[in-house]
């Protein structure tokens, strides 16, 4: 009541006789501002952010960042204003006041520690602990070996001495590294190709080493040299290494082998019998040379050359030439007629019939020599034999089939049963089934359980070979097949031959042929036959011939009082025989051939 105004800032105050107490009542102006002010020190060292005009109490952030190479220290100035963190932190809440305020960020460039240690073998000189502004440069320091020691370079890989850090930006620790002085050892071999040598290089003084030689095939070692004078024995040899260079030779010295040859009973040798050769090299010609009535076999070690020459000689070598007495060994056996003989590789068994009787008969032998007939139920007649699939099958007439596994207990069974004469000509087993062929065709897949596939074949004789079978049907007429079931007809001969039997070489097939004259067939697949005569007789015969086999590379073809050899199956010549007989079959085992007939088996190492 005692003043004019109460909103004016400036009022009349009329004084009343009594005390008056006067208020003056203030509120925030919204609209006024005040200024953050931030700095740097150093200026270039950082940058700052948050400054600007803010109303009081506003809470404001601002943020110190460093310059690469520098750090933040802290703030200075009106901190008290400071209400988050504290003025350690580079980042900080700021109030702000009823008044302006300036505020300083403080950065420090940043100081590394440059430390150089001395590894063994050495020591450093300069100072060894530096420290340094960043980006500056460090002072030089240098590695000295030791006497017998080289510097080799700094840890980080600098090979520079003295060296001197620049640009530093990180703390940096490294150490010089030294070695021991080393030498080299040289090696060679003596002769070159004789061998091997490792261990050589650059060695330190005092180290171990350990060379070693290794001979090439053919070549032994004898010594290491140095100089001329040797030094050790032993392929491996080891030493201290010494404060020099060392040059060492490796000797090797090439094996010499003795190559002996021996003349067995029978026969001697022409030529060197006894040798020396070096490793690789080859031997001089030896021949075995039979004496009269003697034939040269083979050396003990299956060569048959004559004479012979060693080469590549890689071993001691000892040999004996074998000779035999050129003779056949004949066993006469009155009344039999031998049809067909074959062997297992070791046991031979031979077949036929007793012509006074008209039984069938076996024979076998463990030698082929030496021959035991195998006693039977009277039997009709047997026309062949056959081993394969671990067991001998033989054939005859009267539907007659034998089966053995052992070449001297034999089974007997008639398939199948006819009324009328079945006969079964011959038997061959192809490496996955039997056939049978005769009158009727039959198979069995094991030998025991048969089968009929063909009715009324006539198939007299059959071979099996480059997955073909092959065979002759009558007078004149070959067949072939691929199943042994169905045959068809290839050959026609012009002169009605009677082909009597087949075999094959791998590459061919021969089929003889007992007509008139004798005659000889050769077919390249089996199917397209090409005749060939043989050489006559010196009295112009040509006899009819029966059995052929090829072995012990060639092929032999027997017949009526012939034996002929071939080496090709093209150009025969006539073999001596001891005996003029009907030869009918003829076989060889890899070790000896045998050769049968009317009454007679003849048995031969070679032909």
């Amino acid at each position: 009541d005692f003043i004019s105004s109460d909103t004016s800032e400036i009022t009349t105050l009329v004084m009343p006789a009594q005390e008056v107490n006067l208020n003056a009542n203030f509120i925030i102006d919204d609209g006024q501002t005040f200024s953050l002010t931030i700095n740097k020190n150093p200026v270039s060292s950082g940058n700052v952010t948050g400054a600007g005009n803010y109303s009081v109490n506003h809470e404001q952030i601002i943020t110190a960042v460093a310059e690469e190479g520098n750090h933040f220290v802290n703030w200075t100035g009106d901190i008290e204003h400071i209400i988050t963190g504290t003025e350690n932190n580079p980042t900080v809440t700021v109030k702000m006041p009823a008044e302006n305020i300036t505020l300083t960020a403080n950065f420090a460039i940043n100081q590394y520690t440059l430390t150089y240690i001395a590894g063994t073998g050495g020591s450093l000189t300069g100072t060894t602990t530096q420290t340094v502004n960043h980006g500056g440069n460090g002072t030089d320091v240098t590695a000295v070996p030791n006497t017998g020691y080289a510097f080799v370079q700094w840890s980080d890989g600098l090979t520079s001495n003295p060296r001197t850090d620049t640009n530093v930006t990180a703390n940096k620790t490294v150490t010089a590294q030294f070695q021991i002085n080393s030498y080299t050892v040289t090696l060679n071999a003596n002769p070159t190709n004789g061998g091997t040598v490792s261990g050589g290089g650059s060695k330190q003084v005092g180290s171990n080493v350990t060379v070693t030689a290794s001979p090439s095939t053919g070549y032994t070692f004898t010594n290491w040299t140095e100089g001329g004078s040797v030094v050790s024995t032993n392929s491996n040899y080891t030493f201290t290494m010494p404060a020099n260079n060392r040059i060492l030779t490796a000797n090797f010295a090439i094996n010499q082998y003795t190559l002996t040859y021996i003349a067995g009973t029978g026969g001697s040798l022409t030529g060197t019998t006894t040798q020396t050769v070096n490793h690789g090299g080859n031997g001089t010609a030896i021949t075995a040379v039979p004496n009269t009535g003697y034939a040269f076999v083979q050396w003990s070690d299956g060569i048959t050359t004559n004479p012979r020459t060693d080469t590549n000689v890689t071993a001691n070598k000892t040999v004996t030439a074998q000779f035999e007495e050129d003779n056949w060994n004949v066993k006469n056996f009155n009344d039999i007629f031998f049809r067909k003989v074959a062997s297992d590789g070791q046991k031979w068994v031979a077949v036929g019939y007793d012509a006074l009787n008209g039984n069938g008969v076996i024979f076998n032998s463990i030698d082929g020599n030496n021959w035991n007939q195998i006693s039977l139920p009277v039997l009709p007649s047997l026309t062949s034999v056959f081993y394969g699939d671990g067991k001998w099958i033989v054939v005859g007439e009267n539907n007659l089939i034998l089966s053995s596994l052992d070449g001297n207990s034999w089974n007997s069974q008639y398939f199948p049963l006819f009324e009328n004469y079945v006969g079964y000509y011959d038997v061959h087993f192809n490496g996955e089934y039997w056939i049978i062929v005769g009158n009727h065709t039959i198979k069995s897949n094991n030998g025991i359980d048969w089968d009929m596939v063909v009715e009324n074949s006539g198939v007299l004789n059959i071979c099996y070979d480059n997955n073909i079978w092959v065979g002759t049907l009558r007078p004149g007429v070959s067949v072939f097949s691929f199943n042994g079931i169905n045959w068809y007809e290839s050959h026609h001969s012009p002169n009605r031959l009677f082909m009597e039997e087949i075999n094959s070489d791998g590459t061919k097939f021969i089929a003889t042929g007992n007509s008139a004259r004798g005659e000889l067939l050769i077919s390249n697949d089996g199917i397209i036959w090409e005749e060939l005569w043989y050489p006559e007789l010196p009295n112009n015969n040509l006899e009819p011939v029966y059995g052929v086999f090829y072995g012990d590379s060639k092929w032999v073809c027997v017949g009526l009082n012939v034996i002929l050899s071939s080496q090709d199956g093209n150009v025969w010549q006539y073999e001596n025989s001891p005996t003029n007989t009907l030869f009918t079959n003829v076989f060889y085992n890899g070790n000896k051939w045998v050769i049968v007939g009317l009454g007679v088996i003849m048995s031969k190492s070679r032909i």
